[in-house]
C-alpha cells in the first residue's frame, strides 16, 4: 500500500490479464516468462468458450485432444512460470484512479501499470419471453456435448450458422426429432454440412423466427412466424438450443476509454495495442474469430507489447 493524498492506494501490479481463455492463458504465460508480475482474473473458471467444444482438432501440431486437457496444460504452464490465476472472481469495472489503471472484481481490487483485456464473447440471447426462466434447464447455448443426454426427444436448434448446424446434426442422431429454424432462407455454413442437413431428416424452418418459449416446470412449446407469411405456428418441443453465436465481451473495455468499432469489437492495431496507453487486447473481443491458434498468437503478442510498453 501507497500512500497518496489521503488515501492508501495498493501498489501496481505489473500486468493485470481480464479473461482467462487462450488467448488469456497465452498472454500469462508469456507475461510471466518476461519478468512481469501477472495476474489473470476470471469470472468463471479459465478456458473460457474452448471447453464447449470436447475434442480439438484444427490446433497446430497437435492432431487431437480434448479442450480440458488442452486448457489445463496452458493452465499448469502459466503457474509454473510464476502467474497468478484468480478465477471466479468477476471484474465489474475498470477505471483511472489517480493516474492508476484501477480494476474492481468481486472480490479485490487491482492496480496495473498494464492491462490486457481478453474478455472473448458471450453466446448471443433470442430476448423473447420464457427464454430466461427456461435457461440452463431446457434452454441451451453453445455447442452440444453428447445428444445422448436428448435421446428421444423433441429438439429445437435456432440459427442458421456453423454451431447451429453442428448442433442439429449432432443430435439428430438420437433425438426423436430436430427442428432447424432458421431466420433467412439460407444455412451460412460449408457446403459439406449443408448437404448432411439436407440427407438427416431434419426439419428445417425457413425465414422463421422464434416469438415465445411456454410451458409449465418444463418447456412444452415454441410459438414461430413465419416471415414471409407473415403466420403463427406452435411447435411442441422438449429444448432448445440457441445457436446464434457470440457478440463481444467490451463493456469493461469502453469504461476506460477504450474505442471499439460499431460491432463492440476492441479497436487495437497489429501490436494489440488500444488506443489507451497501457492497455492492450486480445482474442475474440478484438477479432470476432473464435479459433484457439489465433487467440493465442494474439495473447502473446499482446504480452510482448506490455512488456514493451513497461520498458
Amino acid at each position: 500500500m501507497q500512500l497518496r493524498g489521503d488515501l492508501w492506494v495498493s501498489a501496481e501490479i505489473d500486468l493485470v490479464i481480464i479473461g482467462g481463455g487462450p488467448a488469456g492463458l497465452s498472454a500469462a504465460i508469456h507475461g510471466a516468462r518476461l519478468g512481469l508480475e501477472t495476474v489473470v482474473l476470471e469470472s468463471k473458471n479459465v478456458g473460457g468458450k474452448v471447453l464447449d467444444t470436447r475434442t480439438i482438432e484444427d490446433y497446430p501440431g497437435i492432431v487431437k485432444i480434448s479442450s480440458m486437457e488442452l486448457i489445463n496444460t496452458m493452465k499448469r504452464q502459466a503457474l509454473e512460470n510464476g502467474a497468478k490465476i484468480k478465477e471466479l472472481e468477476e471484474v465489474l469495472k475498470i477505471d483511472i484512479f489517480h493516474g492508476k489503471k484501477r480494476i474492481v472484481s468481486s472480490k479485490d481490487m487491482y492496480f496495473a501499470k498494464a492491462l490486457i483485456i481478453a474478455t472473448g464473447g458471450k453466446y448471443k440471447k433470442l430476448g423473447i419471453p420464457g427464454e430466461e426462466k427456461y435457461a440452463g434447464r431446457n434452454v441451451f447455448y453453445g455447442t452440444a456435448s453428447s445428444g445422448m443426454l436428448f435421446k428421444g426427444k423433441r429438439i429445437a436448434v435456432v440459427g442458421n450458422g456453423d454451431i447451429a448446424v453442428f448442433n442439429a446434426l449432432m443430435l439428430a442422431d438420437t433425438a426423436e426429432t430436430v427442428y432447424l429454424i432458421c431466420s433467412d432462407n439460407e444455412l451460412h455454413t460449408t457446403a459439406l454440412l449443408k448437404r448432411k442437413v439436407m440427407r438427416s431428416g431434419i426439419d428445417v424452418f425457413w425465414n422463421t423466427d422464434v416469438t415465445a418459449i411456454s410451458g409449465d416446470s418444463s418447456i412444452k412449446k415454441m410459438t414461430l412466424i413465419d416471415k414471409t407469411t407473415n403466420e403463427t405456428k406452435e411447435l411442441k418441443v422438449d429444448s432448445v438450443f440457441v445457436s446464434l453465436g457470440l457478440e463481444p465481451e467490451s463493456r469493461v473495455a469502453q469504461e476506460i476509454g477504450v474505442t471499439i468499432d460499431n460491432n463492440k469489437y476492441i479497436i487495437v492495431d497489429k501490436k494489440q495495442r488500444t488506443n489507451v496507453p497501457g492497455v492492450f487486447a486480445a482474442g475474440y473481443v478484438t477479432s470476432g474469430v473464435l479459433k484457439i491458434a489465433i487467440s493465442v498468437g494474439e495473447g502473446t503478442v499482446a504480452a510482448i507489447s506490455a512488456y514493451e510498453y513497461l520498458k
